[in-house]
């Protein structure tokens, strides 16, 4: 068993746990939350993506990823995605303790009895679910080079068949898990690693990403390709710092 699948049990009880403690109508306004709220998010995230994607900083990462400033793209939009889902989180929440139902949830939890309690450990699995989702796929971030989640029979599971949520997040997912294939390939090196990011650049356009047009813009923009110093580079550089200087009184 791989480690992440370890985790995604232990994320499975500790929520089941928190279903038995505070009964079914609080595992329910949870559920419904944060579903609609990763719903609401990602058709939001798309729409502000492809409106700032040509002035967002690109960044050049570190370690495998360097120099591969395309994954930027990836970044941007699940930073977006995470940000717009926390707003609407907070918007939901506030509108149930404006109508008050959150205080009626609140003295739920406090009268749950065990029956409420038995069917809130059942709904915490769908809880889970959602939860378990939106963390796979922030950890799929390329520069974090997490590849025991790919290993993970659960994560697949979760990532490819969550109603919804699977097929909004499709090109997303896959975009991920290509780029974290490509980047540990024998070939990303200092010399070649530009041919693996138009790689990857010619992937996220296939899997519908990201247009051809937006790929030409940042392009145009230089926004695409990073630099990474090759041992040479190095060589030259240290060399340069060891030449004495020549002082003109």
């Amino acid at each position: 068993m791989a480690i992440f699948d370890i985790i995604i049990i232990l994320v499975f009880v500790i929520v089941a746990v928190f279903g038995y403690r505070y009964g079914v109508f609080k595992m329910i306004s949870d559920v419904i939350t944060l579903f609609i709220s990763s719903i609401l998010s990602k058709l939001i995230s798309n729409v502000l993506f492809n409106l700032l994607y040509q002035y967002l900083p690109f960044f050049n990462f570190f370690g495998k990823t360097k120099g591969l400033k395309s994954i930027n793209i990836i970044v941007w939009q699940l930073i977006i995605y995470v940000i717009i889902l926390l707003i609407i989180i907070m918007i939901i929440n506030k509108i149930l303790k404006k109508t008050k139902l959150k205080q009626k949830i609140s003295d739920s939890m406090v009268e749950a009895n065990l029956i409420s309690k038995i069917l809130g450990v059942v709904v915490s699995i769908l809880l889970s679910f959602v939860i378990t989702f939106n963390g796979l796929l922030l950890l799929l971030i390329p520069c974090f080079n997490l590849t025991g989640i790919m290993d993970s029979r659960f994560a697949t599971i979760i990532m490819e068949k969550m109603p919804i949520l699977s097929s909004q997040n499709n090109a997303l997912y896959k975009s991920e898990t290509y780029t974290i294939e490509r980047i540990n390939k024998k070939d990303n090196t200092d010399a070649k690693f530009k041919n693996v990011n138009n790689d990857i650049v010619k992937y996220m356009v296939k899997a519908d990403l990201i247009s051809n047009n937006k790929v030409e813009v940042l392009n145009k923009k230089d926004k695409l390709v990073g630099k990474r110093k090759t041992v040479a580079d190095e060589i030259i550089e240290e060399t340069d710092l060891t030449k004495p200087t020549n002082d003109k009184n």
